[in-house]
Parts: C-alpha cells; structure tokens; sequence
C-alpha cells in the first residue's frame, strides 16, 4: 500500500488491537466483554446486520462520490449521524435481551476503533451542529444514502475511498 492508506490501515488496526487488548487485559474486563457480548445472538442478528448495513450504505456512496472535496465531510458526517442511530437500535435490541447499557458499550467499542482516525480526518466537523452549519447541503444527500438492506462488507468503499483520495493527494 501506498504511505496514506496505510497510515489509516494502521491507524484503524491498532486501535482495534488496543481495544481487544483492553477488555482482555483483566478479568473484570474480560467479564464485562462477555456480559456485553451476550447481546450478539441468533434474534437479536438482524437489528445488527441493519445497522451495519446503513454504515456500509454511506460508505458505499461515499467512496462514488464524483467530487472528492465532498467525500470527508460526507463521511464525518454521516458517521456523526449513524452514531446515535446505531445506539438507540444497539441498546433497545440488547435491552431486550437483558443486556441493559450493552448499545452503549458496542457503540463505544465499534466507533472506538475509528476516533484516531476520524480525529484526523473529521477535525473540522467535531459535531453534527458543525456539519450542519458548514456543510448543509450534505446533510440531506447523506441521509438519501442510508439504506437498511444495502449488502457487503465496509472494506471494499473504505479501501477504494482511501485510495482515491491518495490519488488526488499525490497527483503533480
């Protein structure tokens, strides 16, 4: 990989090895890990797979967009409004299910994964208040993106996002 996404490729992992490590690290940690875990089953699958089927979807487009200037904001943005989103469901689906705070947990632990990065890259547009006020027109196109059946995986627009911004950065 060329240096910038592999800076971000490493970015991403070492925060997803810092987070396993984290609530491996104790077994108080490692107790909670399970406790929380537990929301993950078979009827509880489907309010999971939705939410990250709407995460894939805004990625998905993201990545196409014609104008790369859109595509950071774009993305900060609508992770900014996929966040609470992802919680509510996280937390109602685990709540159900005994697991009372876990969408709380999961949420922090997914997004957790990806603060240095989004630190990085969405500096300009810490809150969704920002994103409103210095990108509105985003707002609207993001949300049209939003789609709870959108199949696959988050790598394939994450890498091919990546390196069209590497592109543009490195083009002469």
């Amino acid at each position: 990989m060329k240096p910038f996404p592999a800076q971000i490729f490493n970015i991403i992992f070492n925060n997803m090895k810092k987070t396993h490590k984290d609530f491996c690290e104790t077994e108080e940690t490692k107790r909670m890990a399970f406790y929380h875990l537990q929301c993950l089953t078979p009827e509880t699958k489907p309010e999971f797979v939705t939410v990250a089927n709407l995460i894939v979807s805004m990625m998905t487009y993201v990545s196409k967009l014609d104008d790369l200037n859109e595509a950071i904001p774009s993305m900060c943005c609508g992770i900014k409004m996929l966040i609470p989103t992802a919680y509510e469901a996280m937390e109602k689906t685990c709540t159900a299910v005994g697991r009372k705070a876990s969408g709380k947990w999961l949420t922090n632990l997914v997004a957790g994964t990806m603060d240095d990065a989004m630190d990085i890259m969405c500096g300009a547009y810490p809150t969704l208040q920002d994103c409103a006020k210095k990108v509105p027109h985003v707002i609207p196109r993001i949300r049209a993106s939003f789609d709870p059946n959108h199949n696959g995986t988050i790598l394939i627009p994450f890498v091919r996002l990546i390196k069209r911004m590497d592109k543009q950065l490195t083009a002469v």
